[in-house]
């Protein structure tokens, strides 16, 4: 029996018994680094890569050829962030550096580096365009002509800063950002998102919160969710908002016109044998990485029946805050296994390092 949403077109399933489907992953190419990857963006056709043990790769898209060094060599760097010509790294305590972008070869030039008193994990932007009347030579005629070209309105970049809470910057002049307010959190903030005026704020074991920044200098707290887990991550679209909460699995709320009217508890819990870390919303499909068990898609058209449509493991490994979340859990089970070997590898390893110094 189907039941059809006409708001959102959709046809959902009322029995329990959902019928068979999957959905496909297709693996183009893997790249490898020489440490950990931490996060990517892909920017006018360049795709940038942090890793977090030897810096930031820059790679044409179209060949997808890993150069031997980094493009800029930076120890520990979390995030990046490119927008309106420019660079953004989130470099954990050493702060937040900026970059122009060089065009069209995408060279990057060290501008300017702030420092945010906290460790600065991730990265989120918001930018205003505009139109505005010019004057032009007509290339054919010589005459003046009038031409509307698009400009910057406002731009505001947001810094999710650990214990330090989120760092908020005017960065209408891109590559010199100017620091506007910093809102106070409980926890650590491992995250944020900018949607329609609001932030939503991954605060690990504090749970999560939205909070209005219409005004950024006069926000205000919107809710509070605490979530019992290790809020990492935050996915929003018009219809849900998804939240990675580590070992608890992926949390998912029904969104509302008015957010203080979303419920305390979540509409559905997905459990995983993982540590859900990120979350992406595509439609009513949520995509999330669960650590070493790989990546998910998660169908949410009926959210009293989720069902995992496709999976894939990939060669990834734990962070060592996903290991070390691990080490409470019953010894039995499988993520504590999971702890104990990684324990054993880092030993090992240790034993080699050693070895290979004497």
């Amino acid at each position: 029996e189907l039941e059809y949403d006409e708001k959102w077109h959709i046809f959902t399933v009322k029995d329990k018994k959902v019928p068979p489907k999957t959905l496909g992953f297709s693996k183009k190419k893997e790249l490898a680094f020489p440490g950990s990857v931490g996060s990517t963006e892909l920017y006018s056709n360049t795709l940038y890569v942090v890793d977090e043990l030897t810096g930031i790769y820059l790679i044409h898209a179209v060949d997808l050829k890993v150069p031997d060094k980094p493009t800029i060599p930076f120890f520990g760097a979390q995030d990046i962030l490119v927008a309106n010509d420019a660079a953004y790294i989130a470099g954990g305590e050493a702060g937040v550096f900026v970059y122009a972008i060089g065009i069209p070869t995408a060279t990057l030039a060290l501008k300017t580096s702030l420092d945010t008193e906290g460790s600065a994990e991730a990265l989120a932007v918001y930018t205003r365009m505009g139109k505005e009347t010019a004057e032009s030579e007509d290339q054919e005629t010589g005459e003046s002509k009038k031409i509307e070209k698009e400009v910057l309105i406002s731009s505001t970049l947001y810094v999710a800063d650990g214990a330090n809470g989120v760092v908020i910057l005017d960065a209408k002049q891109p590559v010199s950002p100017i620091r506007t307010v910093t809102i106070s959190r409980q926890g650590f903030v491992n995250n944020v998102l900018y949607h329609d005026d609001h932030l939503y704020i991954s605060q690990g074991e504090q749970g999560w919160s939205i909070v209005n920044v219409r005004n950024p200098k006069q926000y205000r707290d919107v809710l509070l969710r605490d979530t019992k887990g290790d809020v990492q991550d935050i996915a929003v679209n018009e219809r849900f908002i998804a939240v990675a909460d580590g070992k608890n699995g992926l949390l998912v709320y029904h969104n509302a016109e008015d957010l203080t009217k979303i419920s305390a508890e979540p509409a559905a819990v997905i459990r995983t044998t993982g540590f859900v870390s990120d979350v992406e919303l595509v439609k009513n499909y949520a995509i999330l990485a669960d650590g070493v068990e790989g990546v998910k898609v998660v169908d949410l058209a009926n959210l009293e029946h989720p069902v995992v449509r496709a999976s894939a493991a990939t060669p990834g490994e734990y962070s060592f805050r996903q290991v070390w979340a691990n080490r409470l859990q019953p010894e039995d089970s499988s993520e504590r296994e999971k702890f104990e070997r990684s324990l054993d590898d880092l030993r090992n390893e240790a034993m080699m390092l050693a070895a290979g110094m004497v």
